[in-house]
């Protein structure tokens, strides 16, 4: 028997050597189709038909190319933090632009006879007497710093007005017909109404500055609405614009 392997070369074998079926070999490496078919039957039916759906619904490089040109790419909403500022900046520029505008109303008003000492003048004398530097303060000083009272009041309630119209503006819902839009006239006067009421009808005649507005002189009480009323009107276009 060692002679009939003599001299064989590796990879033959002798003639008269029985041959063994041991069956067909196993592939070392399954094919794709099997595996593809073996996961598909493993997964329930309505996860197969879930995965086809979507990618048959996925948009190709063509679609998101034409939605990118048409403009409709969704832009990030930004941060409610800069939106606030973004509209302070803006309504408090609004508010000094406005304040102008009121102030020319009210020299008018003075000047008819009909508003008297200017209310901003009353209030910081007022101040200026309740920790005790009235007296001591020159009238020229006291021009200045009444102006400067005046002026930063009206900064300040136009950056009020400014975060909350761009605040609401922005993050108003879709459906209410708001976003987008800028603040309209009809805001701005009501805004200046409101402003009048809480101070010539609340704080100013608590603090005994003023009277209310139906025990004060004639003439002031309308000149003073009137002149609100310009302020807020000034104040949303601004921020409008």
């Amino acid at each position: 028997m060692g002679a009939a392997y003599r001299g064989l070369r590796p990879g033959h074998r002798a003639a008269n050597t029985p041959r063994v079926d041991w069956g067909p070999r196993p592939s070392p490496l399954p094919s794709l189709n099997g595996v593809v078919a073996a996961r598909l039957h493993a997964r329930p039916v309505g996860a197969v038909l879930a995965v086809t759906g979507s990618m048959e619904s996925s948009p190709d490089a063509s679609s998101v190319d034409h939605h990118a040109a048409a403009g409709h790419v969704a832009r990030p909403r930004r941060s409610l933090g800069r939106v606030a500022r973004a509209g302070a900046a803006r309504g408090l520029a609004g508010g000094l632009v406005a304040t102008v505008a009121m102030s020319a109303v009210m020299l008018g008003a003075q000047k008819v006879g009909l508003l008297g000492r200017m209310p901003p003048r009353k209030i910081t004398d007022a101040l200026l007497g309740a920790v005790g530097l009235r007296g001591k303060t020159p009238e020229p000083a006291r021009r200045a710093l009444a102006a400067v009272n005046h002026f930063a009041f009206g900064g300040a309630c136009g950056a009020l007005f400014g975060l909350a119209h761009e605040v609401w503006r922005v993050r108003a819902p879709a459906t209410s017909g708001v976003r987008g839009h800028r603040a309209p006239l009809l805001a701005g006067l009501a805004f200046g109404t409101a402003v009048w009421v809480v101070s010539y009808a609340g704080w100013v005649p608590a603090f005994g500055i003023m009277p209310m507005p139906q025990n004060d002189r004639p003439g002031r009480p309308t000149s003073m609405v009137v002149a609100h009323w310009v302020f807020g009107g000034v104040l949303a276009k601004v921020v409008a614009a």
